[in-house]
């Protein structure tokens, strides 16, 4: 996911795994989604827990903790997952709440005249 992903896919499914990793490799992450989407009907799909800066619950505050302990990663909020997003051309088209306070995500690409 690095490198790049297959291109030409309808939906791109990224779940729970962008916590470990900085914010300059998530955006590359989405970037290589975004190139690799060929047809402006693609979606990328994010599934994972965001962390609210006031009044989180303590599901996703207990996991951003487990995470910092043990890969001194974190869980973002999702203003910062937006503009994580936008760095790489995409945005948010759609937002569901899911069960176990797992947020899903739906992005978009922008148009390149956009970017």
């Amino acid at each position: 996911m690095f490198k790049d992903v297959p291109t030409g896919g309808d939906v791109y499914i990224l779940c729970r795994v962008l916590a470990g990793w900085d914010d300059d490799a998530v955006v590359k992450v989405f970037e290589n989604c975004r190139r690799a989407m060929v047809d402006s009907s693609s979606r990328l799909l994010i599934l994972d827990r965001f962390v609210e800066d006031e009044d989180s619950t303590v599901l996703p505050a207990l996991w951003d903790l487990h995470l910092l302990i043990t890969t001194g990663g974190e869980h973002r909020t999702l203003d910062r997952i937006t503009a994580l997003l936008n760095r790489a051309g995409l945005d948010i088209a759609q937002i569901a709440e899911l069960p176990m306070e797992t947020t899903a995500l739906i992005a978009a690409p922008r148009p390149p005249s956009q970017h």
